[in-house]
């Protein structure tokens, strides 16, 4: 069974807000599983937010759902490992040659395997295991929590994956870290 097996799709979706009593249009379904994923648990709890009275723009940032990210999705992870997915947060999409070279570190790839294969904090996105990403959800709130933490090190991390992009022929994900680092020189010599 994957994860994808378990997600819900949007007419499960709506049934699960219809028997918590919340009225929501296919538009607003359709936004709320492209934010969520079909994630389960999360579809639950946005239906609590949304019963309080929350708008659906806010549903993402509520506080019950990053709580429920901080304490189930990581809370039980060490700390070298929960500092590895707040820097590979602001990445997308990895390979642990990519981490081991943007982060300067070693032993990403053997890191990412373990924590797809133990922990289900990061899914493959091939047969091989060689890419892998984090749900929207956390990818958003870590990398947002290391940009508070250590503003330093998120723009570093930035530039040097702009830098790998660059290098690598993404020129799309390139751009998107120079402008996200705020490095107009490194942004207008790609």
């Amino acid at each position: 069974v994957t994860v994808d097996d378990l997600a819900l799709d949007a007419s499960e979706s709506y049934q699960v807000l219809a028997e918590m009593g919340v009225d929501a249009d296919t538009r607003q379904v359709a936004e709320l599983l492209r934010n969520l994923e079909g994630w389960p648990a999360g579809v639950r709890l946005a239906g609590q937010v949304l019963r309080s009275g929350a708008s659906m723009a806010h549903v993402n940032d509520h506080v019950s759902l990053v709580d429920y990210l901080r304490s189930e999705w990581i809370g039980q992870l060490d700390q070298e490992d929960r500092t590895f997915l707040r820097e590979i947060a602001c990445l997308q999409r990895f390979t642990g040659e990519q981490c081991d070279e943007v982060l300067e570190r070693c032993g990403s790839g053997e890191l990412l395997r373990r924590l797809h294969r133990d922990q289900v904090i990061v899914f493959a996105l091939d047969q091989r295991g060689e890419w892998f990403r984090m749900h929207g959800l956390l990818t958003r709130w870590l990398s947002a929590e290391l940009r508070n933490a250590d503003l330093p090190r998120w723009t570093r991390i930035h530039l040097n994956a702009a830098d790998y992009s660059q290098r690598s022929g993404d020129i799309d994900s390139a751009v998107m870290h120079a402008r996200a680092a705020g490095d107009l020189e490194v942004f207008e010599a790609i």
